[in-house]
């Protein structure tokens, strides 16, 4: 069964607003955690490298998600496990998102249970 989660995305210097199309689910089978996310957003302010939010259930390692990404144009992402308990969602080559409407990221995958 899906269930939802109501992560707040933050970004240090950089604001995101207009936050719409937003998934966040998962599903927890055994010692695992299924993941499913996506958001569009506005970015404002100083622009930096990383999206941060809550994962849903804290995790064992330094799991990593592929990701499909819009900043200035679509291209490859990776969604990481920091701290146990927050995602980090990048662009593929780390560079500052793009300050505009209509960012978006999605991904979906699977992490080890704490």
């Amino acid at each position: 069964q899906w269930l939802n989660w109501s992560p707040t995305p933050t970004a240090g210097t950089m604001t995101l607003s207009s936050i719409t199309d937003t998934v966040y689910k998962f599903m927890i089978i055994g010692k695992t955690a299924f993941v499913e996310m996506a958001a569009t957003f506005t970015t404002g302010g100083t622009a930096t490298a990383t999206i941060f939010f809550a994962t849903p259930t804290a995790a064992v390692g330094f799991p990593a998600l592929s990701a499909h990404v819009n900043s200035s144009g679509f291209v490859a992402g990776a969604v990481y496990v920091t701290g146990g308990n927050t995602f980090g969602i990048r662009k593929y080559d780390s560079s500052n998102w793009s300050l505009a409407a209509g960012n978006y990221f999605r991904s979906e995958g699977f992490y080890r249970l704490a």
